[in-house]
Formats: structure tokens, sequence, C-alpha cells
């Protein structure tokens, strides 16, 4: 009697109707997972400024602010020239959303305007709100920096 080695082709589709059944299930999942990271990192990289930007006005004495360009889906960290009344801003490179990521400003969530968040020097702040939205407009996020204390927090 002579042992063969090999597949058949009978055993190679089985194998092949595997890898698909799970394919079928694995990817539409995947996509999801993600979208949501991505609006994820949105949001708290939107934290991450505003906290960066408060620490930065405790530490050096000058005031920050978090520059968003609505309309372009990007923001930045710019440094005033002053503790106080600041004339003169020299802004750090833009951070850009992903292009599946959109997003507004207001506690509706429906400002379409530019906005700026200044941080004074003793940690205080605007009042500000910015919304991570979906392509469709669905909130995902809604990230609210307080303006006694200057601490920002995903609602």
């Amino acid at each position: 009697m002579r042992s063969e080695k090999g597949y058949t082709l009978l055993e190679t589709l089985v194998v092949l109707a595997i890898v698909a059944s799970v394919s079928a299930i694995a990817i539409p999942r995947f996509y999801t997972w993600r979208q949501s990271a991505l609006y994820k990192e949105a949001a708290w990289g939107v934290v991450a400024a505003f906290r960066l930007a408060r620490d930065s006005s405790l530490s050096t004495n000058l005031e920050h602010r978090v520059e968003f360009d609505i309309d372009a889906r990007r923001f930045r960290l710019a440094t005033g020239n002053r503790s106080s009344g600041s004339t003169v801003w020299t802004g750090d490179p833009w951070t850009e959303l992903a292009t599946e990521v959109k997003w507004s400003s207001g506690s509706a969530c429906d400002g379409t305007a530019d906005l700026t968040v200044r941080f004074k020097t003793n940690g205080s702040t605007d009042s500000a709100v910015i919304c991570v939205k979906d392509v469709e407009n669905a909130l995902k996020y809604r990230v609210a920096v307080n303006a006694t204390s200057g601490r920002a927090a995903i609602d």
C-alpha cells in the first residue's frame, strides 16, 4: 500500500469555505471597530490639546490657546507672547482629523464657526465644547472644557 501525500480538491474547498465564512463575519466587525477607534482618537486628541495648553500656560506663564478650524477638520496649539492680552500668537503645526470624522462646536453640537479656546496663566479658560461626529453627523463624543479649572473631559 502506497502512502499519498498532499490535499485533495475537496479538502481545499472545505478550508476555503471556512476561511470565507470567518472573513464574512470578521471584516464588517473590523470596519466598525476601526471607525469607532477613529472617533475615539479624535476625541482624545482634543482632550490632549486642551490639557497641553492648560499645563503650558501654567508652567510658562504665557497664554496658550487651542485653535479649531471646523471646516478644514483640524486643530492646533498656539502660544501667546504675554501672560495676559497676547497680541502675537505662534502656532504649532495643524493636526488633521481622519476623513471619516467630522465635528462641530457648541453645547448643542451644531456650531460651524471656527473656535479658539484661550487658556490663562492661572489655568482657567473659556468654556467650550467640541463634538466629534461621524460622516452622517451622528454624535459620537462630546469634549467639554471647564472654564474655572480648565480641565477637559469627554462626556
